[in-house]
């Protein structure tokens, strides 16, 4: 039988965890609709070029820390596009959408041009090792940094998901190494996350 006591703790906790949950969910569909409707503003203007990136950790919860609830120190998401041969981004999340800037770090688009189509078929690869009985072993976590990349050419819509764990090098407490870090780390989709983070980090130190 579980005393009265307990059973309050019990229902506290299970209505916590039920927020927490939710929470951590409501705010990445939180960024995924105010990309969307960005985008789509930007569409009925007849821009068909658009990236879309965020960087956020999957599972995490973004305390509020002002009186509207607004996740204040949750990560935004970063739209960039093409108008006339001239590179554009603006900077939005749950409280704050940042003026549009013009920026001259655009070497992101010639890249994914010249590699769309192995960018396209990429996937990274699980981290797998192989332990001291010689067994294969894939191995996942929760609660990770990972990015999102959307990107809108025409009618052409590539969409792909990077998990920062799968670029770990040592795994199993650092006894083996991860089978697929050195693809993952060389593929093109992985570099091309790499110059939208150097770029997002250059204009946001400069902008935001």
């Amino acid at each position: 039988m579980v005393s009265a006591i307990n059973l309050n703790s019990l229902i506290l906790f299970l209505f916590l965890g039920s927020a927490i949950t939710s929470t951590a969910q409501s705010y990445h569909d939180k960024l995924t609709e105010i990309s969307d409707s960005f985008t789509q503003e930007l569409r009925s203007k007849g821009i068909d070029t658009i990236l879309v990136y965020k960087d956020y950790c999957e599972g995490c919860v973004y305390l509020s820390k002002v009186e509207d609830n607004c996740e204040n120190q949750a990560p935004p998401v970063n739209i960039f596009w093409l108008d006339n041969g001239q590179t554009f981004m603006v900077e939005k999340n749950a409280c704050h959408s940042y003026g549009v800037i013009k920026t001259n770090n655009n070497f992101f688009w010639k890249y994914y041009f010249e590699h769309a189509e192995s960018i396209k078929t990429e996937s990274i690869k699980m981290p797998q090792y192989i332990d001291e009985q010689g067994k294969l072993l894939t191995v996942s976590r929760n609660h990770t940094q990972n990015q999102e990349i959307d990107i809108i050419t025409g009618d052409l819509i590539v969409s792909k998901n990077l998990d920062d764990f799968y670029f770990t090098k040592l795994l199993d407490s650092g006894k083996n190494k991860n089978l697929h870090y050195r693809y993952n780390k060389e593929t093109h989709l992985k570099k091309l996350q790499l110059m939208l983070a150097s770029v997002v980090k250059k204009e946001r130190r400069k902008h935001f």
